[in-house]
């Protein structure tokens, strides 16, 4: 979370971990207590706020003002709105958590001058924001942009939300972090390679180190799930032509070269001519900043409507 000036500064952040095996009440009283601490800290009351932009995780449902499923949470018909609002005194916005970092791509990064944007941002599952002629868009119940369920593998592994062969399935910071360490559990049950593997708390940092280690199998697991991702980017290329497609999250900034550069290849050699040759497709330099930008950009862009 961070404290953002009407210039688009950030002035504070504040970064915890979320707990695991809580209730969705639980761990929103902990958010809220959180960001208190977070203006207490920056010497920031409540009565200054502009408002408060938050992403939530999964399907947020913008008339019911409720997350309706967020499938790595096991959440469902989550009140967040009315929650929040009984315990933070300022105005407050919601959207789709990749949605806001797709805003603040848009808003404050290199999305600033393109009409078609599409965000998508890879850690526990993958979600995407969509940005058509420069407005977001949600689609009739607030779920589009959710790309990591597009299905790409027939038969593929099960995903969290029920189907099989989903891009999140196989191409997520979980997904390829889980495959390598069953293979290497599998291979190198009590060796150094298994033991820092397992041991590196960073999932993107411990993909990273095992793709350039030498170990062909850490290579042949991220190459797949790299050509996945090139199939959906076809995909998405095919149905919006866009003038952007950004990568975010952990993934991407620990292993962006090597992804835009495989993901890029797989898009020439199969999209569809016509579609893809003006397509940028790049990764966010905003980092972990671009979800706080987009709460900011949120806010701004309510308060003016």
């Amino acid at each position: 979370m961070g404290l953002v000036d009407r210039g688009g500064n950030i002035l504070f952040r504040k970064m915890f971990l979320m707990p695991k095996n809580k209730t969705w009440e639980k761990i929103l009283e902990i958010i809220v207590t959180v960001f208190s601490d977070m203006l207490h800290e920056a010497r920031c009351s409540f009565r200054r706020l502009y408002g408060i932009g938050i992403g939530c995780p999964g399907t947020f449902d913008g008339k019911r003002e409720v997350i309706s499923f967020a499938p790595n949470l096991k959440w469902r018909s989550v009140p967040i709105k009315s929650f929040l609002e009984e315990r933070l005194p300022a105005p407050i916005w919601l959207e789709n958590d990749t949605n806001l970092s797709t805003i603040g791509v848009a808003a404050f990064g290199e999305g600033k001058h393109v009409n078609t944007l599409i965000g998508i941002f890879i850690g526990t599952g993958i979600g995407g924001g969509i940005i058509l002629d420069k407005e977001l868009f949600i689609g009739s119940t607030g779920g589009a942009g959710e790309v990591g369920h597009m299905i790409v593998k027939e038969n593929g592994p099960l995903c969290n939300c029920g189907n099989r062969g989903c891009l999140e399935a196989i191409a997520s910071t979980r997904a390829i972090y889980e495959r390598i360490y069953r293979q290497y559990a599998r291979r190198y049950k009590e060796k150094n390679i298994f033991l820092d593997f397992k041991n590196n708390t960073d999932k993107s940092h411990a993909i990273k180190s095992a793709y350039y280690g030498g170990e062909a199998i850490a290579k042949k697991i991220l190459n797949q799930a790299f050509f996945s991702l090139g199939v959906g980017i076809i995909n998405l290329i095919n149905v919006f032509n866009p003038d952007m497609i950004v990568f975010g999250g952990g993934l991407s900034e620990t292993m962006g070269d090597v992804m835009i550069e495989q993901v890029n290849e797989v898009v020439k050699q199969h999209a569809m001519p016509g579609t893809f040759e003006e397509v940028k497709i790049i990764c966010t330099g905003l980092g972990e900043d671009a979800p706080i930008f987009g709460g900011a950009a949120l806010v701004e862009m309510k308060r003016n409507t």
